[in-house]
């Protein structure tokens, strides 16, 4: 799966069935093989439930007199018992409705048949308005359903003024109904750059993707007949929110909403947030560390218990699958149908003088006939012509081995050679190497 290794999701659900009933399981199952926005969700509802199932007893949609049923009724061995549902939060909506990349994908098509290889050089600004009603950010591009209508009859023309005039700077500006937007051109800039209101942060306390879920989550717990504490367990599905420190004078961040959500009804008693957190090894360093984190907000009468809860869980980590995706770039990979199969090393490899580790999964491919020779030699670079050095030039083969690894969904196979020819492919000789 998207966030952790399809080889851990296996262990996860293997792990849950002598705790949970098989129905609820496979259910969870075929949303996960749907591979779309559902797999996401039900993915943190196996983690979230395989991580309290460590922790005290769970029981899945148990029926409690009402006409609903959450998720996880939950008694942890501390004798704390609670109600809770399970629920992913992303900017799904706002993406949807302020569609930038699609905006600029038609834009770039336009640029190619004006006579411009790229968008480098071009500054955008995408100007908002503030649905004060709707308590929402609008960002005011044309609709995508006219978008290429729209930059053929009005930035045609610059474009191809750009493309004749490559070494000359330009600028429009549009300003019409619900439009808004200006372009200008640089040739000294080796870049795209687009500017625009941050439209995934809570510029309103109400009617934001975490407020909305809290929400309608809530009055699902109501309905339950549950007597006792009742939660949400959120899970980041790709929204900026969970995770995001950016705050301000404008903003708000989950924390103020949950507690202003908090106080304002007497349904809900707490909220816990799961995520991932991502963040460089070091400064100029392209590699991610990802970790699973966890943080909590509620009422004062349990306060304690679900911080104690919430110790717990994060203790739980350590020994947990790393993250190999965000949950952003997981939707992402689901959104265009790049999780599955699970992803592989091909490409990267490790060598030595005499050492050679390429992707155990691209060697399957090529016996399968998925992939030919050259190019699983062209794609591993220097890797790929030491390895068809050794060959051709007849250097014995040592040894084969497999290093596998739980987490990833590849491993490794390493080829070793020996200084020496090997006489079963090479002349014979009178020289000892």
């Amino acid at each position: 799966m998207p966030i952790i290794s399809r080889r851990s999701t296996q262990n996860i659900i293997y792990g849950l069935l002598s705790s949970i009933n098989l129905k609820p399981i496979d259910e969870l199952v075929e949303k996960l093989n749907k591979e779309n926005k559902q797999s996401l969700e039900a993915l943190w509802e196996i983690i979230v439930i395989s991580l309290l199932t460590k922790l005290g007893k769970v029981e899945y949609e148990r029926e409690h007199g009402g006409n609903t049923k959450p998720d996880i009724h939950f008694r942890h061995k501390s004798g704390l018992e609670f109600l809770a549902d399970v629920t992913c939060v992303s900017d799904f909506a706002q993406h949807k409705s302020n569609d930038i990349e699609f905006f600029i994908k038609e834009l770039g098509q336009a640029a190619k048949k004006a006579g411009m290889p790229n968008l480098n050089g071009l500054s955008i600004r995408i100007e908002d308005h503030k649905n004060l009603i709707e308590n929402k950010i609008k960002l005011k591009l044309p609709p995508k359903n006219s978008s290429r209508q729209f930059i053929n009859d009005k930035l045609k023309l610059f474009l191809t003024g750009i493309s004749s005039s490559r070494h000359k700077e330009s600028s429009i500006k549009i300003a019409e109904n619900d439009i808004e937007l200006s372009l200008n051109y640089n040739p000294k800039l080796r870049y795209l750059s687009v500017n625009s209101t941050l439209f995934t942060v809570a510029k309103f306390k109400k009617n934001n993707p975490i407020y909305n879920r809290l929400k309608d989550k809530s009055g699902q717990l109501k309905n339950s007949g549950f007597n006792g504490l009742k939660g949400i367990i959120l899970c980041d599905g790709g929204c900026q929110l969970v995770n995001s420190s950016i705050t301000g004078r404008t903003s708000y961040s989950i924390e103020s909403i949950v507690d202003n959500f908090l106080k304002s009804q007497t349904t809900l008693d707490f909220v816990i947030i799961l995520y991932i957190k991502e963040e460089k090894h070091a400064p100029l360093q392209h590699r991610r560390a990802r970790s699973f984190e966890i943080k909590y907000m509620s009422k004062q009468k349990c306060d304690f218990e679900i911080g104690e809860l919430t110790n717990d869980i994060f203790s739980l980590f350590d020994s947990f699958p790393t993250p190999i995706r965000t949950p952003i770039n997981a939707a992402s990979a689901l959104a265009n149908n790049h999780s599955f199969p699970g992803t592989t090393f091909y490409g990267g490899f490790n060598m030595t003088d005499n050492k050679v580790s390429i992707s155990a999964r691209a060697i399957l491919d090529l016996i399968n006939g998925k992939l030919s020779s050259d190019d699983l030699l062209n794609d591993h670079s220097n890797a790929g012509r030491l390895l068809k050095r050794k060959i051709t030039q007849g250097y014995r083969l040592q040894s084969i081995s497999l290093k596998q690894l739980v987490d990833k969904d590849d491993d490794w196979i390493e080829f070793s050679f020996n200084d020496s020819s090997d006489p079963s492919v090479s002349k014979y000789t009178t020289k000892k190497n």
